[in-house]
């Protein structure tokens, strides 16, 4: 599938090619989401991360009639959240947090929009691995393979990016 976006470059902060989604969801939305789901693996649980997660996350969740787990930045999460620890990602340091609700899920799949360095998804994996939740599959839009990712689980992405062609 050929997707359409734009790039900010030195967006939020120099050296950052920041990858616009907004059209792809205007206009791909639908597509993107049936080859996501068609592609996905079973799980008791779908976790979608803050806040781009949140839109592929939702529609995936529905159409696997399973639950959905949001996955919040440090700043919007509920005193009884459980967090990740302390990481680094590409504009800054930041932990997540997810509602203690997901402990009555054993196998899970997580929804996020990108994976850059790979480093913010990891450290879901991580919390949850050490809760002993297995996560089944990532599931991404876009991959952005030139800066190395090494996610902890499988992952199914619809566009890979090889070079920082921007």
């Amino acid at each position: 599938m050929d997707l359409i976006y734009r790039v900010l470059p030195n967006y939020p902060k120099d050296g950052i090619n920041f990858i616009d989604l907004n059209y792809v969801y205007e206009h791909q939305l639908n597509a993107i989401c049936d080859e996501l789901i068609e592609n996905s693996f079973d799980c008791d649980a779908v976790l979608a991360i803050e806040s781009r997660g949140f839109i592929t996350g939702s529609v995936i969740s529905y159409a696997k009639n399973k639950p959905l787990i949001m996955v919040r930045k440090e700043k919007s999460c509920l005193p009884s959240y459980l967090m990740t620890e302390k990481f680094n990602n590409e504009y800054a340091s930041s932990s997540l947090g997810l509602s203690n609700e997901v402990l009555k899920y054993k196998r899970v799949i997580i929804v996020d929009d990108l994976i850059a360095t790979g480093n913010t998804i990891n450290k879901v994996i991580e919390l949850l691995q050490s809760l002993k939740i297995e996560v089944v599959q990532v599931l991404t839009i876009i991959q952005l393979s030139y800066l190395n990712p090494k996610i902890k689980a499988p992952v199914y992405y619809i566009k890979e990016i090889t070079c920082n062609e921007f």
